[in-house]
C-alpha cells in the first residue's frame, strides 16, 4: 500500500491523469497469481482507495486542471472514478465544484453539491458555498456569484460566512448601494424577532468580518458618511475592535487611520489594541510625529501601558519591527517635549 500511496500523491502533483486512474484501477484488482507465503488466508488482495489516493486526485484538479483552465479534463477524472465505483471523499467534489464555478459552470457545480451531501464531512456545506463564490469571482465571473448567492438563499440556509463573501464580491466590483442593502437586512434580522429574510438562519449575525468587509466596502466607493456612521455607531465592542483590526491585517492601513481620527472626533478612546497597531504601523513608516500624537491621546485614556507590555508588543512584532526601527524611535522621541 505504500507504494500505491508514493505513486499516487506524485502523479497527482505532476498532473498525470491517465497514469493515476490506473493506479486507481490496479488497486482494485485482484493479483493474477496467488501470493506465496500469504500470512493470512482469509485477507482480500483487493486495496482500497483511501484517503491519500483521493487528496492525490485533488490536488490534480486543484493544481493541474485548474490553474490551466481544464474544467473538461476535470469533471472526466470524477467521472472515470465514480464509473469504475470508486467515489471520492468529500474535497474531491468540492474541489471540483469550485473549478466547475471558475470556469462559469456554476450550475453543475450544484450537482456536485448533491453528491457531496451525501459524503462525510470535516466542514459545513456552507464552506463548500462560500469557495464556490470566491471562486467564480476570481474567475472574474461577477453575475455567476449573484446567481449563487440567490439559489443558496431560495434551497439553503444561509450563514454569515456567505454573507461576508457575497460582502466582498460587492466591495470589490462598485456594488455599494446592493452592499449596504444587504447588511442593513442583516442587521434589522438581528435586532427584530419579527422581521426575517428568506434563507437567513435564526442564529445569523455579524462579525468582525462582516463589518471590516462593509467598512472597505464604504471606503473603496468613496462613502466616507457610511463609513463613519458605522465607525461611531454603538456595536458589541469586541467586534468593533476587531474589525477595526481587519483593516490593519489586510493592508488597509489608512483606513484603520481614519477610524482612528473618527473615533477621536467623536470623543472616544479607542481601543487599546487600536492604538498599538497604529504605533506598530508608525513604526514601519517612520513617522515619529505621528507615534508622539497617539501617545498623547495614550495619556488621557483610562488605561495605562506598563513597561513589560509595550516590551511584549515590540517583541511580538519582532518580524515588522527592527531593532534599528526602535532605536530612531528613541531618538525621535528625545527630542520631543
Amino acid at each position: 500500500m505504500p507504494s500505491y500511496h508514493s505513486a499516487a500523491v506524485t502523479l497527482g502533483h505532476a498532473g498525470f491523469l491517465k497514469e493515476l486512474l490506473k493506479i486507481i484501477e490496479c488497486m482494485g484488482e485482484k493479483p493474477a497469481k496467488r501470493i506465496k507465503n500469504m500470512r493470512h488466508k482469509n485477507r482480500d488482495p483487493i486495496l482500497q482507495s483511501d484517503v491519500v489516493v483521493f487528496n492525490a486526485v485533488r490536488e490534480l484538479l486543484g493544481r493541474a486542471f485548474w490553474e490551466e483552465g481544464k474544467v473538461d479534463e476535470a469533471v472526466k477524472v470524477v467521472r472515470d472514478m465514480e464509473q469504475r465505483g470508486v467515489f471520492g471523499i468529500a474535497c474531491v467534489y468540492y474541489e471540483l465544484a469550485c473549478c466547475l464555478c471558475n470556469n462559469g459552470r456554476w450550475q453543475e457545480a450544484m450537482l456536485e453539491v448533491e453528491k457531496l451531501k451525501k459524503l462525510p464531512r470535516t466542514k459545513p456545506l456552507e464552506v463548500t458555498f462560500t469557495g464556490m463564490i470566491m471562486s467564480s469571482m476570481d474567475g472574474g465571473r461577477v453575475h455567476d456569484c449573484i446567481s449563487i448567492f440567490d439559489h443558496i438563499k431560495d434551497h439553503f440556509v444561509l450563514d454569515i460566512g456567505i454573507i461576508n463573501a457575497i460582502l466582498k464580491v460587492c466591495g470589490s466590483n462598485d456594488m455599494f448601494s446592493e452592499a449596504r442593502e444587504l447588511f442593513e437586512e442583516i442587521k434589522r434580522a438581528k435586532s427584530d424577532s419579527h422581521h426575517s429574510l428568506d434563507g437567513f438562519g435564526s442564529s445569523l449575525s455579524p462579525d468582525a468580518h462582516t463589518y471590516s468587509t462593509m467598512l472597505e466596502t464604504s471606503a473603496s466607493a468613496l462613502q466616507w458618511e457610511y463609513f463613519e456612521k458605522m465607525l461611531t455607531k454603538k456595536l458589541d465592542y469586541s467586534i468593533f475592535v476587531l474589525s477595526i483590526l481587519c483593516l490593519a491585517s489586510c493592508s488597509a492601513f489608512y483606513l484603520l487611520e481614519h477610524a482612528f481620527d473618527t473615533m477621536l472626533e467623536a470623543g472616544e478612546i479607542p481601543h487599546p489594541s487600536v492604538l498599538t497597531e497604529l504605533i506598530c504601523q508608525a513604526i514601519i513608516q517612520h513617522d515619529f510625529e505621528r507615534i508622539v500624537g497617539i501617545i498623547n491621546t495614550m495619556a488621557h485614556a483610562p488605561f495605562q501601558a506598563s513597561k513589560k507590555q509595550w516590551t511584549d508588543l515590540f517583541e511580538c512584532n519582532g518580524d515588522r519591527i527592527s531593532e534599528e526601527s526602535l532605536k530612531e524611535l528613541l531618538d525621535a522621541l528625545s527630542n520631543f517635549d
